[in-house]
């Protein structure tokens, strides 16, 4: 299962999301701004997954994302958004969401990657 980073301000999001996650077998980390993500991607460069707003207090994912894929190469980014068609990301998934909708963005990302290996 991946390794999953969640970036959000919204503490009760980091909790709800977090428990969907590991009650689906993923081993993730929640974190309240971009400075901890990047102790976390240092910390554990196997990283797989970044949750993350697609405009977050920490600026556009993308630039997150390009910031931590310089500790965690292989990271992949799911976009949360109020629109289908988020900038920055290799999955989106659009507010208001379910797990369902959440965990199949994750497979979607993940997917991407294999795909990219072969």
């Amino acid at each position: 299962m991946p390794q999953v980073l969640i970036v959000s301000s919204d503490a009760d999001y980091r909790a709800v999301a977090t428990r969907v996650l590991n009650n689906a077998g993923h081993h993730v980390t929640a974190v309240p701004h971009a400075g901890h993500a990047l102790i976390e991607c240092i910390q554990r460069p196997t990283t797989s997954v970044l949750i993350i707003n697609e405009n977050g207090a920490d600026g556009p994912a993308g630039d997150v994302a390009r910031r931590l894929k310089r500790y965690s190469r292989n990271l992949r980014v799911v976009c949360m958004s109020d629109r289908p068609t988020a900038r920055g990301g290799d999955a989106t998934v659009v507010r208001p969401f379910t797990a369902d909708d959440l965990l199949s963005a994750i497979e979607t990302a993940c997917a991407l990657s294999i795909t990219e290996q072969q």
